[in-house]
């Protein structure tokens, strides 16, 4: 997609997310930078009030703040420096940050700003970000410093922000579970779908999985490196190759995860979807994700959502999903977070996948 005022193309996750106000009827033509441009240039003219530089409709006083902090979200603060703008300017925007509100992060780029009160509920808390964000409270995973937020503590009683240390400013970051595999499960064998239709001719995208130890890469599985154990020494992931339903002009790849067979050095496992030739995903519809139980005689009945994905169609790469360690189990959330990169060169959705919030 490309910026109306630099003109220059950039992926979706460069523009802000959604109409800069409630009453503008067109989508945002500006990229977040061009974005901010505008609106310090009108602030700096003293305007009573703000307004969207395409409509001129009315838009919130602290929207300067607000795509200010997605900014520090989608790129690392030096490269957030680097664009004429300088350490001073963003320290002065992120004070405004600190006025009595903290945020909450989707990796997909919704956000959402809470009043900060320390005395709120956790499970309050979850109950509003049903409503603001549309996950469900029993899908919430709430991570704030690598740390999972919950409802109650270890001795069950309820848990509230100050027991999380939680301060105004502070950034929190919210992930959709898809499935929950408990300690003790008899579920050992899962299958990761990877799906996408195209239009036209047949056309492929490479499903993967990037295989980690914290925050170090230690192995991928594609259509190329099929079976994990020339990196772990044990067949834990395996691919399939190319799946096609030409009918529906649906493909496919599926990766076998063999939860028993996982070593303890791994960690986390990413699952991504990303274009070969083409220089974007825009090419392909329902890029889509889920989890199903190896068992299942027709393996089409997920195991908890299957998750499509929307908004993508300028970026190269996505990260669908991850399964990690949680209490003796594994949990699969839903990522939704864009990239570039490819199965020619995975380095930049590795450099993605370690600016993701740890657990």
């Amino acid at each position: 997609m490309k910026c109306c005022q630099c003109d220059v193309d950039k992926l979706s996750e460069e523009f802000p997310p959604e109409p800069l106000s409630k009453t503008c009827k067109h989508p945002p033509y500006r990229c977040l930078r061009c974005t901010l441009k505008k609106l310090k240039e009108q602030a700096a003219e003293c305007k009573d009030t703000l307004e969207c530089p395409d409509c001129h409709e009315p838009v919130s006083s602290d929207l300067i703040s607000q795509l200010r902090r997605l900014l520090e979200f989608v790129f690392p603060a030096e490269t957030v420096f680097a664009d004429s703008t300088s350490a001073q300017e963003f320290e002065e925007d992120a004070k405004l940050a600190t006025g009595g509100v903290f945020h909450v992060n989707m990796l997909d780029g919704k956000f959402c700003e809470i009043p900060y009160n320390p005395s709120q509920k956790i499970r309050d808390l979850k109950q509003l970000l049903q409503k603001q964000l549309d996950v469900p409270v029993e899908k919430q995973r709430l991570v704030f410093k690598s740390r999972l937020i919950k409802s109650f503590s270890d001795d069950r009683k309820m848990t509230c922000v100050s027991d999380y240390e939680i301060k105004p400013g502070d950034q929190l970051y919210l992930m959709q579970l898809m499935y929950a595999i408990k300690e003790g499960s008899n579920l050992k064998h899962v299958i990761m779908k990877l799906q996408w239709n195209w239009v036209g001719g047949i056309d492929y995208l490479d499903g993967s999985a990037l295989v980690f130890n914290g925050d170090q890469h230690i192995g991928i599985i594609d259509y190329n490196n099929r079976n994990s154990a020339a990196f772990i020494g044990v067949s834990a992931l395996t691919h399939s190759g190319d799946v096609l339903e030409r009918d529906q002009q649906l493909g496919q790849h599926t990766i076998n995860v063999f939860l028993d067979k996982i070593p303890d050095s791994v960690t986390n496992v990413f699952f991504t979807l990303s274009a070969w030739d083409a220089p974007s995903m825009g090419a392909f519809r329902n890029q889509a994700v889920a989890l199903v139980d190896s068992s299942n005689p027709d393996k089409t009945e997920p195991l908890g959502d299957k998750v499509v994905f929307s908004n993508i169609a300028s970026s190269q790469a996505l990260v669908m999903s991850r399964l990690y360690r949680m209490e003796g189990g594994w949990d699969v959330v839903a990522v939704g977070k864009t990239s570039r990169g490819n199965a020619k060169n995975y380095d930049p959705l590795v450099a993605t996948i370690r600016n993701l919030p740890s657990l």
